[in-house]
């Protein structure tokens, strides 16, 4: 959900499946978030204004724990992948 202060509105942002850690770039003005996706966790990214979610991540590995970059054109995360080591990755 976003609540917009002056208005005293609420606006449900996603409407299905698990979804955490939602991080705001003011740089990119967008939203990172991660959701479950098949029993693994995903990066998506919302764009509040043309209201559409992008999936940025496919592949095995939950994706956690990531932040902006301060200019907002990178995201850097931790991937944990059952039986492997985790990793940090960045995503341009």
């Amino acid at each position: 959900y976003a609540f917009d202060i002056p208005s005293n509105a609420l606006e449900r942002l996603t409407t299905s499946g698990y979804c955490a850690s939602p991080r705001f770039s003011p740089a990119a003005k967008k939203l990172a978030y991660a959701k479950l996706v098949g029993g693994t966790m995903q990066l998506y990214m919302y764009d509040p204004q043309s209201k559409l979610h992008t999936q940025l991540t496919k592949d095995g590995g939950n994706k956690e724990e990531f932040s902006w970059s301060p200019c907002g054109t990178r995201l850097i995360y931790a991937v944990e992948e059952p039986g492997k080591s985790s990793r940090i990755a960045m995503m341009n």
